[in-house]
């Protein structure tokens, strides 16, 4: 303390003992903790106005400000990543807003600053992906509609469509009918129902619900560049008035539509055939014994079936082809604990990859049968039976013979797929 009483020249014995300060000592010592305080106080200021200044500082330092446009383009792809998708899925789209309130990117990109706002409007592709939903507010809709219909420009659209568009909207999506790529929709909710045609030049993918149009009026649709098609939930009834360049699909995607093969005959460039029945409808896939028409499938190289009810459908498509040697994928998933009742008629010696999903061995087991020459194989198992795995892959163990793995000659690949209710490891 020898410095402190040195400093401000009084006695040290005063910051190590009791003894009592003189008049003169006091007025110092007072006189240095007024200097103090002031001082304190000075910089308690000076801190306040540090700590305030310090988080400007730091944003003008954010690396988010010297980052290139290209680097801040991906970064608004990697929120947006529909921008680059194609096709139809429901999961390529924007995710649905309810509220209708369009917070979503890319609109909350372009409302963070002045640059981000310009990158956002010079990149259409962030733009050219619409979900049009809940259209309660239908002026507001028209707004966000036509903006993002500008801004997209000049760039193909893909448009998923959930319900009816009012009619004060309807033109305003007409009107941009011939930059459509991608479209799923209800053909009553775009006004496609009627006689007149409808143009779509650009059109490459289209997926039509005709769950709500079991009565719907003819449709007829022109696209030159369409070639990709998904129908749900129709009735043979309401799928047979669609008028489509038939002969230019190549892949074509039936979801619980009753007698698909009809429309089948006229799709001779057909490469991929995907069929998923997970609902029963009151007119089945076949009924009684009615003569099926032959169906000529040269060109179809993928075959995916996917049901709750059994292989039934698909054994009889099968039987109905007089021409499937170009296939060279099929893909069964058959979640029925029944036995189906239909024989198969014919082999598909063809067929190199074989993937074999079911809850019972007997569901499918003719079609493992069928394709002697396959060189990979994958069983999905779903029951919980060792037994029906077994006599998948052994060697017959009865004098009764039944297909398994084992008589593949050509077999290069096995693989599994083992759900937790199987016992089989």
């Amino acid at each position: 303390m020898a410095h402190f009483a040195s400093a401000l020249n009084i006695r040290q014995e005063l910051f190590t003992t009791n003894q009592p300060p003189s008049e003169e000592e006091l007025k110092v010592v007072d006189a240095k903790l007024a200097r103090l305080r002031e001082e304190h106080a000075l910089l308690t200021l000076r801190l306040a106005e540090m700590e305030r200044m310090s988080p400007y500082l730091v944003s003008i330092r954010h690396p988010m400000r010297i980052l290139p446009d290209d680097i801040l383009t991906l970064i608004f792809e990697y929120a947006t990543p529909w921008c680059f998708a194609d096709g139809v899925g429901e999961d390529s789209f924007p995710s649905p807003d309810p509220m209708g309130s369009g917070l979503g990117p890319p609109w909350t990109l372009s409302h963070v600053c002045k640059n981000w706002r310009a990158i956002c409007l010079s990149r259409p592709h962030l733009w050219s992906t619409l979900r049009i939903a809940n259209a309660a507010g239908v002026y507001r809709s028209a707004q966000k509609i036509d903006t993002i219909f500008q801004r997209s420009e000049p760039l193909p659209l893909r448009l998923y469509i959930t319900e009816m568009v009012p009619p004060t909207i309807l033109p305003l999506v007409l009107g941009t009918a011939f930059r459509w790529r991608c479209l799923y929709a209800d053909p009553a909710h775009v006004g496609l129902s009627g006689k007149n045609n409808h143009f779509f030049p650009s059109l490459t993918h289209l997926a039509l619900d005709l769950s709500e149009s079991p009565t719907m009026s003819a449709a007829y649709i022109v696209a030159p560049c369409l070639h990709s098609l998904d129908l749900h939930d129709g009735f043979s009834t309401s799928a047979s008035l669609l008028r489509l360049p038939w002969e230019q699909i190549k892949r074509y995607k039936a979801v619980n539509t009753t007698s698909f093969e009809i429309l089948l005959q006229g799709m001779r460039n057909l490469e991929e055939l995907i069929i998923n029945e997970d609902a029963k409808e009151e007119e089945e896939l076949y009924t009684g014994t009615v003569l099926r028409p032959r169906i000529s499938l040269a060109k179809l190289r993928y075959l995916e079936y996917e049901s709750e009810f059994g292989s039934d459908s698909l054994t009889r498509l099968v039987n109905q082809c007089v021409n499937m040697e170009s296939l060279r994928t099929l893909v069964i998933v058959n979640r029925s604990r029944e036995y189906h009742v239909v024989p198969l008629e014919r082999s598909l010696p063809s067929v190199l990859e074989l993937s074999l999903s079911f809850g019972d061995a007997d569901g499918v087991r003719e079609f493992l049968g069928a394709a002697p020459n396959v060189q990979s194989l994958h069983f999905e198992f779903n029951g919980s039976e060792v037994e029906d795995l077994e006599s998948m892959l052994l060697c017959p163990t009865t004098t009764t013979e039944r297909p398994t793995a084992a008589g593949l000659r050509q077999l290069k690949h096995l693989s599994f797929t083992l759900h937790p209710s199987s016992k089989f490891l």
